[in-house]
């Protein structure tokens, strides 16, 4: 049985920074906890969108909290991605 996506590493640098992990040893900054934890659950709505593909408010929601952050921290071609998954998600465009 396959094992779920797990959400991104998270640590809180020395300097008491919220830190992800988004490739090995590739840390990115972040400004608040709730931006670490929105960037390390990327992976998890990612999936959850992929496994239902339904249209449902809440994860379109999900997905464009994610986008928001994506853009923040200038992970710009992601945050396009779960752009148009959110629009999906609400029906807006078709899939």
């Amino acid at each position: 049985m396959p094992k779920s996506t797990e959400p991104l590493p998270l640590r809180l640098s020395d300097e008491g920074i919220w830190e992800v992990e988004n490739s090995p040893s590739n840390w990115i900054k972040c400004q608040t906890k709730e931006d670490a934890d929105i960037l390390s659950n990327a992976p998890v709505i990612e999936e959850l969108w992929l496994k239902t593909r339904s249209y449902n408010e809440e994860l379109s929601a999900g997905l464009d909290k994610t986008a928001d952050k994506l853009e923040k921290y200038n992970i710009l071609s992601e945050a396009r991605r779960f752009r148009i998954w959110a629009k999906l998600a609400r029906g807006v465009i078709s899939q």
